[in-house]
């Protein structure tokens, strides 16, 4: 019984150790998560006024066709209503953002999930960002963009990622579509909802989209001339839209993030408190039938010694 009572007294103070970690983590969660949260608003505020301002430049009469034109993609060669030649493209790229720490719940295996599905047929290129998305893509021999050259950047905190680090890389996937080697450019990534939901959502970031009839909202197409048939300016453009666009849905991922590991820990945190709760009570439980075992004993052990000295009186 005294190994008993002692096993559950180990067992308390461990959780009771787990549930200190996992209330300061609930907390340092729900500080980032108010961080996070001015991050995304001010990315709102300021970045997509830019980002809309340069689709619009990409999109104009005068820019290459080549950023906003529909490209060819692997289904249709599957189904054969294109010939396939080596110079069609035949796989899209995807930016996976996912997230370098776990503690979080179902986060990273959702969007795990979500890009293992989009892979079906081996017909995508992968540029992970975040360390789990990118273990998950060498372990099961998924095509990672450039390994060798990005693996820093690939293994890092995607939120902890400088602007310069996501204009090269930016730079080198453009190249890779301006040589019709990819057909698309998409994103993976956590779209919030609330505090307590996000969903999944992927965006097609390239080819864009034609705004208006003209394809060029209200850009005046007179202020462009003078960079007309300059591929180079477009091409700076392009690279700065696509790094902002990163930079903005990182920013939302990473509040997702955050959101999910405050719950996460909370839950934990909860069931922590509840095991205490039971294991207190089946120790104080344990501890009782223990005291009352040895009550009875000494009664027993008493009452004996006296029918021992009746019985020898009655003998005499």
């Amino acid at each position: 019984m005294a190994e008993q009572i002692q096993a559950i007294k180990r067992h308390i103070n461990s959780v009771k150790n787990t549930e200190k970690i996992t209330g300061a983590m609930k907390l340092i969660s729900a500080a980032r998560l108010k961080q996070s949260t001015d991050h995304l608003t001010y990315a709102k505020d300021h970045i997509e006024p830019l980002i809309s301002k340069f689709a619009q430049i990409l999109t104009c009469d005068i820019a290459p066709e080549i950023y906003y034109e529909k490209r060819l993609d692997m289904r249709q060669f599957e189904v054969g209503i294109v010939p396939h030649s080596s110079e069609d493209p035949v796989k899209e790229l995807c930016i996976l953002i996912t997230s370098c720490k776990g503690l979080c719940g179902g986060y990273n295996s959702s969007l795990i999930k979500h890009a293992a599905e989009m892979n079906e047929n081996a017909s995508t290129v992968f540029v992970p960002l975040g360390d789990k998305g990118f273990n998950y893509c060498i372990k099961h021999g998924l095509d990672i963009f450039e390994v060798e050259k990005f693996s820093d950047i690939y293994a890092d905190h995607a939120h902890e990622l400088t602007f310069n680090q996501i204009l090269k890389l930016s730079s080198e996937v453009l190249e890779l579509y301006r040589k019709s080697e990819i057909s698309s450019i998409k994103i993976v990534y956590t779209k919030y909802r609330n505090p307590i939901a996000f969903d999944i959502d992927t965006k097609l970031l390239f080819p864009l989209e034609k705004i208006g009839p003209g394809g060029d909202g209200d850009i005046d197409n007179t202020s462009l001339f003078e960079h007309d048939n300059d591929h180079a300016y477009f091409n700076e453009i392009a690279r700065s839209y696509l790094s902002m666009k990163i930079l903005r849905y990182i920013a939302e991922a990473t509040l997702c993030e955050h959101a999910a590991r405050r719950i996460a820990m909370k839950n934990a945190n909860d069931n922590a408190l509840k095991m205490i709760e039971t294991l207190s009570n089946k120790y104080h439980t344990a501890r009782q039938n223990a005291i009352t075992g040895e009550m009875i004993e000494i009664i027993v052990g008493h009452e004996s010694q006296k029918l021992g000295k009746v019985q020898k009186k009655l003998g005499e």
